[in-house]
């Protein structure tokens, strides 16, 4: 065993892998290839269609994990890392990141976070430093550059649909990596704005409740109601703020709470989400810009969290809170219009879950809340 990984804390075979029954239930999800590191330990490969997206397979892939991790620090705090793609097609051919975890760290309480946008980025040290600092196992994916990140439309030879579903099995491939590999029995999930896609949708199309005990989500899940969102010139329809189980068409139908569209206004936020669902769609709709222009496209009804094209999971079996940050600005969950997504998820939900819709700040700013860790430590099981 490498001496990176001597003294990890992992049994030598890494965590779950004799499951059965987890590894049945994850067989539909694709299996991660871990590269060797090197000066190029990816080879990329491009498709040139109108915006050209690029994709990796390995240079050398790695039989065991551990041989293939290297060490680095992040918040003080001993880190191993490995190179992946996600195996697409079955030939290794997928997108690419890297995967970043605590050295030694329990993994009995193994956090995954996830950062928001195209996930090119570590996660902001706050939250993270407060998993470790109790003794948790803190794991984070970032995704190659290249596109919109993970959102990046599948190869013309890939398995994945170019759809939000289909895209949503590569971070559900890293989480059932988690499972079999490091987590000592079910782990939890962070995630805002994309992040909380990331997290949220492989639970909900790729059955990892299995290997789940908790999830908090902010900010979302973003893209629940992708047709009505890119819509233009569409009656008014969404969600009251703080009772999300109410869809509504004006501020008057949610008593002393306002009404956040389905529609996604303008800005820098909604500019990269109409580009991301144009760019994911380009065959469907001949690479036209139908959600930047707001022009009504059936084809983006697919990747809706609820379309009837494929089996979706409306019973989470682990608790799930949600928490936006609803202070009725331009930049709050609110103001972006992303709140009613990720109402209308929470409404359509059958198990264990909490919906809470701060009356302050900007999106995402509960990434950085103390309020916020009260919440993960409390329902992750951490210790304070």
């Amino acid at each position: 065993m490498d001496a990176a990984v001597a003294d990890a804390g992992l049994p030598a075979d890494g965590g779950l892998p004799a499951d059965g029954g987890l590894i049945e239930a994850l067989s539909a999800v694709p299996n991660l290839v871990i590269c060797r590191p090197g000066p190029q330990p990816f080879i990329e490969h491009s498709e040139q269609e109108p915006d050209v997206t690029t994709y990796a397979s390995c240079a050398a892939a790695c039989e065991r994990w551990q041989d293939c991790a290297t060490e680095t620090q992040a918040r003080g705090v001993a880190q191993l890392e490995l190179l992946f793609v996600v195996d697409e097609d079955g030939q290794g051919n997928g997108f690419g990141g890297t995967l970043r975890f605590t050295k030694v760290g329990s993994r009995r309480d193994v956090v995954m976070f996830h950062r928001g946008g195209a996930g090119t980025e570590w996660v902001d040290d706050f939250l993270p430093a407060k998993v470790e600092q109790a003794g948790g196992t803190v794991v984070q994916p970032r995704w190659n550059s290249g596109g919109p990140g993970w959102f990046s439309r599948p190869a013309l030879t890939s398995r994945l649909e170019r759809s939000l579903a289909g895209v949503s099995a590569r971070p559900a491939a890293v989480m059932k990596w988690v499972a079999l590999n490091l987590a000592q029995g079910p782990f939890s999930t962070v995630g805002c704005s994309g992040g909380s896609i990331a997290t949220y949708y492989p639970r909900h199309w790729y059955g990892l409740d299995v290997a789940l005990k908790y999830q908090l989500l902010m900010g979302g899940p973003v893209m629940a109601r992708i047709e009505a969102g890119c819509r233009g010139g569409a009656s008014f329809r969404g969600r009251c703020v703080a009772s999300p189980e109410v869809e509504c068409n004006t501020d008057g139908d949610c008593a002393a709470s306002r009404c956040s569209p389905y529609e996604w206004s303008g800005g820098v936020v909604m500019t990269a989400v109409r580009d991301t669902i144009d760019h994911l769609h380009a065959r469907e709709t001949n690479g036209a810009r139908d959600c930047v222009l707001r022009r009504p496209q059936p084809a983006f009804a697919v990747s809706d969290f609820d379309s009837p094209r494929r089996p979706f999971d409306l019973m989470n079996e682990h608790r799930i809170d949600f928490v936006m940050n609803a202070g009725g600005v331009t930049t709050s969950d609110d103001g972006l219009d992303v709140l009613a997504s990720g109402a209308a998820v929470y409404a359509s939900l059958r198990g264990p879950r909490t919906w809470t819709a701060l009356p302050t700040g900007e999106h995402c700013e509960a990434l950085q809340a103390e309020a916020t860790w009260s919440v993960i430590r409390a329902g992750a099981g951490l210790q304070p």
